[in-house]
């Protein structure tokens, strides 16, 4: 009984937030776009000519002039579920980001054919205060939060050289954009750096777990990072242990266990042991799957798949 009043009880918030939601729809008549309640009351008059569907039952962003048959992007900005701006709709670009964040670009040029990555993004709390300057650089589509940090790019137009940084879910700059590289598409919650050339990784504290010591680093995948040092790689667990002792021309990402690397010109595929599973005889290891039995690999100009003896297997559809 307790579980059916438990599952109810959930179903009934979902039903609920979905319920009170602002619907999005589009005025036959103007083509503007607004927001209706769930009595198909019109709650947010159709004023806009771009809008989103609302994020978290909070926020969307909206747009006044965009009109891609005549080349004109508009204006964006974000309002919440009353209709309220909380972001004027005054700029080139904006994206919700979670957490109560937008970032939001001044200079971007639109095309009806592509929008360039030019101009600056600042990030803004949801009461429209700017956190930062609008000194940012990119795509605000390559922005994203993942495990509570999203990557900041800041690029040299002399140089054409890009440096990166850490924004926290305060809005915070939690690292400064100097790094050369930031990768937070790691598991083992470890998030892979580098500066100056030397590679290492951070905790979801920002502690270095692993000094940025390394020649080269790759995300970990299955437990264990790929790292080089003397000119060769090799591969270590979380703890910065050493698994597989420095020795492959290069390395993969381990998949179903196993890991594609090379020697000698050629790859090949070991386990967490180091045990060679496929001699060095391919021009790439493109995937692992279904625990080795499905292996697509690269030969003689060719892809093929073939299995854990290295039997060479029709490709399936």
């Amino acid at each position: 009984m307790r579980k059916l009043i438990l599952l109810f009880s959930l179903w009934l918030l979902t039903a609920t937030f979905y319920a009170q939601q602002p619907q999005l729809f589009q005025d036959e008549k103007t083509g503007k776009y607004g927001y209706k309640n769930e009595a198909d009351k019109v709650i947010i008059k159709p004023v806009y000519d771009l809008a989103y569907e609302f994020e978290e039952n909070l926020y969307t962003c909206v747009n006044i002039g965009a009109d891609y048959i005549n080349n004109k992007g508009g204006k964006w900005g974000a309002i919440d579920t009353r209709g309220k701006i909380i972001i004027p709709v005054m700029y080139d670009k904006i994206k919700y980001l979670g957490y109560g964040l937008f970032a939001v670009n001044k200079g971007e040029i639109f095309s009806n054919m592509d929008a360039s990555w030019e101009g600056k993004y600042a990030i803004f709390n949801a009461a429209g205060k700017a956190l930062t300057p609008f000194i940012y650089t990119g795509s605000l589509f390559g922005i994203d939060f993942v495990n509570g940090f999203a990557t900041l790019e800041i690029r040299d137009a002399k140089t054409k050289t890009e440096k990166y940084g850490l924004l926290d879910s305060t809005g915070k700059v939690a690292l400064p954009v100097r790094y050369d590289d930031i990768n937070l598409y790691s598991e083992e919650g470890l998030i892979m750096a580098a500066l100056a050339g030397k590679y290492g990784f951070y905790d979801k504290k920002l502690k270095p777990v692993i000094p940025l010591k390394l020649e080269g680093a790759k995300i970990f995948r299955g437990g264990l990072a790929a790292i080089k040092t003397g000119g060769k790689w090799g591969f270590i667990d979380a703890k910065g242990t050493q698994v597989v002792a420095p020795q492959y021309e290069d390395a993969g990402f381990f998949e179903e266990g196993l890991v594609g690397v090379k020697q000698n010109g050629k790859w090949g595929i070991i386990d967490k042991e180091n045990k060679q599973l496929l001699p060095f005889l391919y021009d790439d290891i493109v995937w692992i799957k279904e625990g080795g039995n499905d292996i697509r690999v690269k030969k003689e100009g060719k892809y093929i798949h073939v299995n854990r003896k290295g039997e060479e297997i029709k490709e399936k559809k």
